[in-house]
């Protein structure tokens, strides 16, 4: 599928930080089984050739479920997509789960359903903005990102630009 013009994709994805293991912290990719108190979560903003233009990572605190913790990796992306005036996007995830409901529309009245109705009202102040589902081979950037948690000490958003 070609990438059209003037549209920026977005990568987002979640992941968990477990705490210490001997003298190693540990990063898992989550499963549904578990829950952090540490998510850290991460974005890379494509063009349309595929060249990244701005990632960013930041912690976000609290015992999420995996769904919750993509949720809001999404939910962080469209928060800078508005900050940076990206008003074409089209979002990418890994989590099947959450791109179904989101597209849906059906906002449950739990964790995963106040973050994706925040989603949608962001949404809502962008030009244009589509859904897709990306095995996570091609979602590695954003993932990558979501490990460099681990790296800063005072859980602060941090941005890259190219």
């Amino acid at each position: 599928m070609a990438k059209k013009k003037n549209r920026y994709h977005f990568d987002a994805d979640a992941g968990s930080y477990t705490g210490k293991i001997g003298l190693t912290e540990a990063y898992v990719k989550p499963k549904e089984t578990i829950s952090s108190w540490v998510d850290p979560v991460g974005c890379c903003f494509r063009d349309h050739r595929g060249e990244v233009l701005v990632s960013a990572i930041k912690r976000v605190y609290g015992p999420w479920s995996t769904a919750v913790s993509e949720a809001r990796a999404i939910l962080f992306g469209l928060q800078l997509a508005v900050d940076l005036s990206f008003q074409r996007v089209i979002v990418e995830s890994d989590c099947l789960h959450v791109i179904q409901l989101i597209r849906s529309a059906d906002c449950l009245n739990n964790d995963l359903g106040f973050v994706l109705q925040d989603c949608l009202d962001l949404m809502h102040l962008l030009d244009d903005c589509s859904w897709s589902f990306v095995r996570w081979s091609v979602n590695s950037v954003a993932h990558a990102l979501a490990k460099l948690h681990l790296e800063d000490k005072c859980g602060l958003k941090k941005c890259l630009q190219t």
